[in-house]
């Protein structure tokens, strides 16, 4: 609590923590004037945020901490307004939520790099298939079947690539292991 004077005449035990790390003197006692915290002036953090806000004071640190704070006027006797300040730390909160927002960006680059591949593994797939039908033809000639060889060849390679890419971003494990084709016809032939 702050009387008009902004004098402190309240704090509660963590209040005075708050005040310590957001005053220059590292002030905790009752009764000293308050004129800024971490800078910034009393009088601006006393003015109404906008509708469901705070006002939002950040200590660089070390360590940095943030702290939202709202601040509302009480009438007393007098007519003269006290004060009753609300700090609150929310810099785990806000780290969380940075986590968050970092972890939401990967996951949309994955998203796109999944589509990218697919969309470039439909186009190898289409190549390797003209590659090999061309491949067929009696009237070509051995340097042409070697190049259509090598492009089939470097084309499946990229297909394997992509396919890496596309376990990746699904964030996939692949393992190879081998399969009784006995036991799954005979499981599917019973559904």
């Amino acid at each position: 609590m702050l009387n008009r004077e902004q004098r402190l005449l309240l704090a509660n035990p963590i209040a005075r923590q708050f005040l310590s790390v957001l005053t220059e003197s590292g002030q905790t006692g009752l009764s000293p004037s308050l004129t800024a915290l971490d800078g910034r002036p009393l009088t601006e953090l006393l003015a109404p945020p906008p509708v469901g806000q705070y006002h939002e004071v950040e200590v660089t640190g070390p360590p940095h901490r943030v702290f939202e704070l709202v601040a509302q006027p009480m009438a007393g006797e007098t007519g003269a307004a006290d004060w009753v300040m609300i700090l609150r730390d929310v810099t785990l909160e806000r780290e969380i939520q940075q986590r968050v927002e970092s972890q939401a960006r990967l996951a949309a680059i994955g998203q796109l790099a999944a589509g990218i591949a697919h969309d470039f593994n439909n186009i190898l797939q289409s190549i390797i298939g003209y590659a090999e039908l061309v491949q067929d033809y009696a009237d070509l000639s051995e340097a042409a079947r070697g190049d259509l060889a090598r492009i089939s060849s470097q084309g499946q390679r990229a297909a394997h690539l992509i396919r890496q890419i596309l376990d990746f971003s699904r964030q996939s494990i692949v393992e190879k292991r081998p399969l009784d084709l006995a036991a799954f016809v005979k499981e599917t032939s019973n559904c």
